[in-house]
């Protein structure tokens, strides 16, 4: 026996004769939350004690505080995408205004901003993708044809120019599905919206038409969402030339068949540039069916704070009102915190080429209550064109958009939510790289005990007020011992399309750690329990085995397919530890 397995054997001996000593192998704490019975706390996590008391009402610890930072942007924004390096690819194309085709890349951390370019094409009003490798894929934009499409290398931060598409699209939306292909809707071709539907392979790189029986006619940037189903769910928003355009239905898209299915219309018909999101759900391993509309046109004021949720899950899916928004809300953003609030910034109230009043107060949605609440206020206001965006810190990034007169917004702002005033961070000290669907998984932290809420949120990209990557996920965990918890990942790619995510903890005063950067898809691996995916097995892998000792049907540490976590999965995990091959 290597000196490394009888260290290893010595090492579970110790933790085994622990268990034991203490009553066996009890889990200390399941991350299962509810939702109170009386509605008087907002969050699935435990009841706040002394230790976090609420904040005065003009506090930062209660409504959160906005920082203006001294650098303008060096481009005008009207794209961003949050990047797998953590920093943030921004750009605008020309804008109707002959700018050059450049990007600028800013790191949050240093404030640092890089240029790329020249493109060679004008990439403004493109759409984009997340795609499962990081690289982030934009589709269409002005110019004469309108079919080019790039990918920006986060790593190398270079843009490589692929194939072009069949049809020319200028405003268009491009979804990411579940096995990793994108799917591109409408935008203006030159003459008219293309109702052609195409979808890029990455195996390939090359796009491929549907049939003329999957045509469909889209409104420009229209809202789309990937449903736990494998469909895509056309929300009803979308952007258009005029001041009103009612009367869109939404639908669902099954990107197998090609087949539509009409759903039927909003209770305002007329959610012209409003926001679109698919909801969080708070309780661990739920799946998110409900999607949330806000703002917009809406017929004009004072319907522009006007709100609306359906649930796709109920056999007769409808849009229902809801409470609406503090404020008016056209042209607004929203973006999805790690506790699964939105936080709702910028929008006007009015018309965006005027008359119109910037909207300068935060508003958070809580997804449980679907109730508002008013936060700090920003010192620029911003509107169509500009940008929100969740940073891997936890805050938000604002910036872009216009004020009326052509004048082009180009100060950055950045939003520190109340549960940043609330206390300590948690820490993750260790997390994999790449995490598998269905898969248990360990990171260690040292504020195990105190975690009530882990959640995923995929890297966002917006424009124009549409964001079709962002999703929060609440997942499934067990603390074992004093700095593990291990958790159980999304169940497939339809519910955490592959790609790049943030992995967050949560303590009970609902602080958030910052971020783990985490990719979720197919993970080759010929290394024997790695349960982790870390690269090593090795003590963490121990203790998510030893949590799952005893009968256990399909757990990841059961490496000998017997139904059972025993003597024979823990030799073999002994006889494999270390680096893996």
């Amino acid at each position: 026996m290597s000196k490394l397995t009888e260290s290893a054997l010595g090492y579970a001996a110790a933790v085994l004769a622990c268990l034991l000593m203490t009553g066996g192998f009890a889990i200390a704490q399941v991350g299962q939350g509810a939702v109170p019975d009386d509605g008087s706390h907002r969050r699935l996590t435990a009841i706040a004690g002394d230790n976090c008391p609420p904040g005065d009402p003009d506090d930062p610890a209660t409504i959160g505080s906005w920082v203006r930072l001294d650098d303008l942007t060096e481009v005008m924004v009207v794209h961003a995408a949050l990047l797998p390096t953590g920093k943030v690819l921004m750009f605008a194309g020309e804008l109707e205004a002959n700018l050059p085709h450049l990007s600028i890349v800013w790191d949050p951390i240093t404030n640092e901003q890089t240029i790329q370019g020249p493109i060679v094409d004008d990439i403004f009003c493109a759409a984009h993708a997340q795609l499962a490798d990081g690289r982030l894929l934009t589709i269409g934009g002005d110019g004469p044809i309108r079919t080019q499409t790039y990918v920006f290398d986060p790593w190398t931060e270079t843009w490589t120019q692929l194939s072009d598409m069949e049809n020319g699209r200028w405003y268009p939306t491009g979804v990411t599905i579940g096995d990793g292909r994108v799917v591109v809707f409408s935008g203006w071709g030159g003459v008219g919206n293309p109702d052609e539907v195409e979808i890029w392979s990455p195996e390939t790189e090359q796009w491929t038409t549907y049939p003329p029986n999957s045509n469909y006619h889209l409104e420009i940037y229209p809202g789309m969402h990937l449903m736990p189903n494998g469909n895509i769910f056309y929300s009803g928003t979308r952007w258009n030339g005029g001041s009103g355009w009612a009367g869109a239905n939404s639908a669902y898209f099954n990107p197998t068949t090609g087949e539509w299915q009409v759903l039927g219309p909003h209770v305002n018909g007329d959610r012209a540039e409003a926001i679109s999101v698919l909801l969080p759900e708070l309780e661990p391993g739920a799946e998110p069916w409900r999607v949330l509309v806000a703002g917009g046109w809406a017929g004009g004021e004072p319907q522009q704070n006007s709100a609306e949720i359906i649930n796709l899950a109920d056999a007769n899916p409808q849009w229902m009102t809801i409470a609406p928004m503090n404020f008016q809300r056209n042209n607004v953003n929203a973006a999805i915190l790690p506790d699964g609030d939105l936080a709702m910034v910028s929008g006007i109230s009015g018309w965006k080429w005027g008359p119109f009043d910037a909207t300068l107060t935060t508003e958070h949605f809580d997804p449980v209550t679907e109730t508002w609440e008013s936060m700090a206020s920003m010192q620029v206001g911003a509107q169509y064109h500009s940008i929100g965006l969740l940073l891997p810190d936890g805050r938000v990034l604002k910036t872009g958009g216009h004020l009326g007169g052509g004048v082009n917004i180009r100060d950055m702002e950045v939003y520190s939510p109340a549960y940043l005033f609330n206390g300590p961070r948690p820490i993750i000290d260790a997390a994999p790289a790449e995490i598998g669907w269905a898969q248990e998984f360990s990171i260690t932290t040292p504020d195990a005990p105190d975690i009530t809420l882990v959640s995923l949120v995929k890297l966002g990209q917006i424009t124009h007020h549409t964001n079709t990557d962002q999703r929060f996920l609440s997942l499934v965990f067990e603390q074992v011992g004093e700095d593990l918890l291990t958790i159980t990942s999304p169940a497939h790619g339809n519910i955490a399309p592959p790609g790049y995510y943030m992995l967050f903890i949560l303590n009970d005063c609902g602080v958030p750690s910052e971020s783990a950067m985490v990719r979720i898809g197919e993970v080759e691996s010929d290394c024997v329990a790695d349960l982790d995916n870390n690269g090593t097995v090795g003590a963490s892998d121990l203790l998510a085995l030893l949590a799952s000792w005893g009968p256990c049907k399909g757990c990841a540490a059961d490496f000998d397919d017997d139904g059972n976590v025993g003597a024979s999965d823990l030799l073999t995990l002994l006889a494999n530890w270390g680096p893996c091959p």
